[in-house]
């Protein structure tokens, strides 16, 4: 488990220009998919199967929520646009939660990084020599070891995104390459907009796979006009 396990996230090639952009990762010990969904209030949840579909990332494109469980009892949250105080935090503050990791960045390069036992937090940052809890060096022989400091010169901490990716990784045996969403999952999507991309789980403008809502042409997840190039399709 290493930090280039995770550059994906910083690199120009898909799914990494999307999820790099904002994202929040929770990393759930002690609830399957269907408490955790339920405990959380996701609106509309409902399973879709994203099985070799290529870049399933781009479907929770507008605050998108996807929910799996892992072979070693961690159940995943992924969040495009999400953040930790939306619907991580009061889940991990619960003490049926065994343990708990969240990973967060915006696109203001806000980050947050996290880690909870039975509802106490044990340690959170936004930089790494912020540390805070109660225990808020619990990990700092891996921090240190993944180089995961800030460089004074230059205000920030090169490669943070893949390098607290790592950090998660070495706590839950997790590890997210980059189709990590080619799978079933139970998709759900923020409803706090008028805007009617977001009354859809998950959905493919170009393959017009949707859930419950068929966007009309031209119609992407970016908005109409806002269509980014990405290259040929893999």
């Amino acid at each position: 488990m290493t930090v280039s396990d995770y550059e994906w996230l910083e690199s120009d090639e898909r799914p990494g220009p999307w999820m790099g952009q904002a994202s929040c990762f929770t990393f759930v010990r002690g609830m399957r998919v269907a408490e955790v969904v339920d405990r959380a209030g996701f609106p509309s949840a409902e399973e879709v199967d994203l099985s070799g579909v290529a870049n399933a990332a781009e479907r929770f494109g507008g605050e998108g929520i996807a929910v799996f469980d892992t072979e070693n009892g961690w159940t995943i949250i992924y969040q495009d646009n999400g953040f930790p105080d939306q619907y991580a935090n009061s889940l991990l503050a619960m003490s049926t939660v065994e343990q708990g990791v969240v990973v967060f960045w915006n696109v203001n390069a806000l980050t947050e990084f996290s880690y909870w036992e039975r509802g106490q937090l044990i340690t959170s940052f936004d930089f790494p020599d912020q540390r805070h809890g109660s225990d808020p060096d619990r990990f700092l022989g891996d921090i240190l070891d993944l180089d995961l400091v800030l460089d004074e010169a230059e205000g920030l901490v090169d490669l943070q995104y893949a390098k607290m990716m790592a950090l998660a990784e070495r706590i839950t045996g997790v590890r997210l390459g980059p189709g990590f969403l080619q799978r079933r999952v139970v998709a759900s999507r923020v409803e706090n907009s008028d805007d009617p991309r977001k009354r859809s789980a998950v959905y493919d403008p170009i393959r017009n796979i949707s859930i419950r809502w068929d966007p009309p042409p031209g119609y992407d997840t970016f908005g109409p006009g806002q269509d980014l190039d990405y290259g040929p399709e893999s």
